[in-house]
């Protein structure tokens, strides 16, 4: 029987990078199907009160997702993947990936480097464009802040069950339609039988409706590429 996955990801974030990629490998070995939708880290984190640094992020953030909703609501699911693809490995690339440097100890941090690199990612994103055979035009959603609705749309589709909805951020999970889970967060994605497994434990305490919220108390690793 296959299992629906819904995932909402942000090309931004290198945890959900990581995880995306683990459930592709996932779906090599178990009958899933899996649907992409957009969800902004920009958004979600929007600035409550005047803050300089957090402003201009939350603006930038959104061009990315912009353009894969663009692509979301006009284009085939494959599509938005294999989009998702080739820009996710032009930004997260451990040695010349657009956003190495935020991952970095000695780089400028993750909110500044950021900040500093997303300017130049619509070039990326026309690379990937071409790369898998859509039209350039696209671009043109990383500035269009009415895709912005959209997303929120997309953000209110997160199931919660019977409780009240508190997004965090990506990725966010819904297995079979049950209350969505944010992550898991990954380091290093595994892949054939040993993705398999973690899929099979990920969904059994995601379809259980008692269970909550697991986390590691150690620092979170720096994820892989």
């Amino acid at each position: 029987m296959t299992t629906s996955v819904d995932f909402w990801f942000d090309p931004l974030c290198p945890w959900c990078w990581a995880t995306s990629r683990w459930v592709l490998a996932a779906a090599e070995v178990r009958p899933l199907e899996i649907t992409w939708h957009p969800m902004s880290l920009g958004i979600l984190n929007a600035p409550t009160e005047p803050n300089e640094q957090l402003e201009q992020f939350s603006e930038l953030a959104r061009g990315p997702i912009r353009v894969l909703t663009a692509v979301n609501a006009q284009e085939s699911n494959d599509r938005v993947a294999a989009l998702y693809t080739a820009v996710g490995a032009r930004f997260h690339h451990s040695d010349h990936g657009l956003l190495a440097p935020t991952r970095r100890p000695d780089g400028p941090g993750i909110l500044a480097g950021l900040v500093a690199a997303l300017p130049d990612a619509p070039l990326l994103i026309e690379e990937a464009l071409e790369e898998t055979g859509l039209a350039a035009d696209y671009v043109k959603a990383f500035s269009d802040s009415s895709w912005d609705a959209v997303i929120r749309e997309s953000h209110d589709q997160v199931p919660a069950g019977d409780q009240t909805q508190e997004l965090i951020g990506v990725p966010t999970i819904s297995v079979d339609g049950s209350a969505a889970l944010f992550g898991p967060v990954i380091s290093h994605y595994p892949d054939g039988e040993k993705a398999g497994k973690l899929w099979d434990a990920f969904a059994t305490l995601a379809l259980e409706p008692t269970f909550f919220e697991l986390k590691r108390v150690t620092d979170r690793p720096i994820p892989l590429d």
